[in-house]
């Protein structure tokens, strides 16, 4: 992970399927939050981070869709607590 905060991204590297891929902010700190630490206990930071200005809805829906987006392309895996 290389943080870019002059261009309000990151960028990641995935060596099992050798690709750079760009995380906006809002992926960005979903990534953070959800690396090291228990998946309830990152959503909680997640929802204060983002609510208000977003209805807790619309970030729940965000924080699925980046969730998703970091999985499907490998760079966050579940692991079991």
């Amino acid at each position: 992970m290389r943080p870019v905060p002059e261009w309000d991204r990151c960028i990641v590297f995935t060596p099992a399927a050798p690709k750079l891929y760009t995380l906006n902010l809002s992926a960005w700190l979903v990534f953070e939050l959800f690396a090291d630490a228990p998946a309830a206990t990152a959503t909680r930071a997640y929802l204060a981070a983002t609510v208000p200005p977003e209805s807790e809805e619309a970030a729940r829906r965000n924080l699925d869709d980046c969730l998703r987006m970091l999985q499907d392309n490998g760079i966050l895996e579940w692991c079991a607590d």
